[in-house]
């Protein structure tokens, strides 16, 4: 009776342990749907995260991908219930966004309605101002006030495509100022020894009379300036021919021109090399009209005179390339003038004649001591400073590498 009832008890417990296997079986599998359907979600969240934002072409494709990312989802939230656990909020399609496309398109219609209002006003501008100045040209009761001033107008305008110039002259050759037209920004400027001057129109005046009123505050200016500078030009001349600065430009082999440069800070000489390379410059100012020499000004050329003989003093002349001529030179001659060279000359017999020019050449010829014949010379190019050797024998010019070779056997 025992084993018969042990016997019915294993049968009942059966299909109990089945039930549980199976259960936990339909468990396991849910887990692993789980787990995997986690991945895929991951993966095509990030893939989609990736994806440009602007790419407009595959929003209808995002939409789809979207709508099934949504439904797995949904249905791991139904697995999540089933398994009695709470479900959950996957933000897989963060809210994107659009505030920079939103801003590049406000920019770009603002940007656009602000460059096409500002360039319709220049261009009107424009032509309103050649208007202006083409104006003056006959405008009678301007050129009466010109007059006035002891000023005489151009017979015609300048013109470029750049600008548009009314010259006033002082006679019939000298411009002593000039009204300017700017044609690409439409601004009006005065020109004279002062340097360019922008012109203020204010309200309600007009191109004829701020040019006016111009020239009355600021001609007096002009004039003074203009005959310092004439003054400072030829005390200038005079001191650049004097006998101590012409000496020390001749002996350091210095140029400089006569006739300054006009530049924005005034009038400019420069001291060059002769490789015509720029060494100091002095300039006069062209508001004040004293004289520039480095980071120091003088009131003439008396206060100057010192300063700039010490600084020419103090230049070279040569070039880099000519200095290293009259190296080679100088170590060519400080060679054989060696005892080691005298003791080699004695062994070959030769003897060394006095230095000789012929041209651009130095030549150093040598000659046997028993019958007194020439046999070759040293060559030394004063232009270049290269060295070649002359061969009594074949009458021929070597390089310094082909004597290197002499006496080598080449092997073959």
């Amino acid at each position: 009776m025992p084993h018969k009832q042990s016997s019915s008890i294993k049968k009942a417990k059966l299909p109990l342990l089945k039930n549980i296997f199976w259960r936990r079986l339909l468990y396991g599998v849910i887990v692993l749907l789980l787990v995997i359907s986690a991945i895929q979600l991951t993966r095509q969240s990030v893939i989609l995260h990736r994806v440009n934002k602007d790419n407009s072409q595959l929003i209808y494709e995002f939409g789809q991908v979207k709508e099934g990312v949504i439904q797995y989802g949904e249905d791991l939230n139904e697995m999540r219930e089933y398994l009695l656990l709470p479900t959950r909020h996957y933000d897989f399609f963060p809210e994107v966004d659009l505030e920079p496309e939103e801003d590049n398109l406000a920019f770009g219609v603002y940007r656009f309605v602000d460059y096409v209002g500002k360039d319709y006003l220049l261009q009107k501008e424009q032509k309103s101002s050649y208007k202006a100045i083409k104006t003056l040209k006959s405008d009678r009761g301007f050129l009466d006030e010109l007059r006035i001033l002891n000023l005489l107008p151009a017979r015609y305008l300048e013109e470029t495509k750049d600008y548009v110039k009314f010259k006033f002259y002082e006679n019939k050759t000298t411009p002593i100022a000039g009204l300017a037209l700017d044609r690409q920004a439409a601004d009006f400027y005065i020109e004279s020894i002062l340097g360019p001057a922008p012109l203020e129109i204010k309200k309600g005046e007009t191109l004829s009379q701020a040019a006016l009123q111009y020239l009355k505050d600021n001609l007096e200016t002009v004039f003074y300036s203009r005959d310092r500078i004439d003054e400072q030009k030829q005390a200038m001349k005079q001191l650049w021919q004097s006998e101590d600065i012409s000496f020390v430009l001749q002996a350091k082999r210095l140029q400089v021109g006569l006739d300054p440069s006009e530049v924005e800070k005034g009038f400019e000489y420069v001291v060059y090399n002769s490789a015509t390379e720029p060494l100091i410059p002095l300039w006069i100012d062209r508001k004040s009209g004293d004289l520039w020499l480095g980071d120091k000004s003088y009131p003439d050329v008396d206060a100057l005179q010192h300063d700039l003989l010490y600084q020419l003093d103090q230049l070279e002349g040569e070039t880099d390339y000519e200095k290293t001529i009259q190296n080679n030179m100088e170590k060519l001659r400080q060679l054989i003038g060696e005892p080691a060279f005298a003791e080699a000359l004695n062994i070959s017999r030769l003897k060394l004649e006095p230095e000789r020019e012929d041209g651009s050449r130095l030549y150093y010829d040598l000659t046997n001591i028993d019958d007194e014949k020439k046999v070759g010379s040293i060559v030394f190019e004063t232009l270049t400073g290269d060295l070649k050797f002359w061969r009594a024998d074949d009458n021929k010019e070597y390089e310094l590498e082909d004597v290197l070779g002499f006496g080598i056997k080449k092997n073959n």
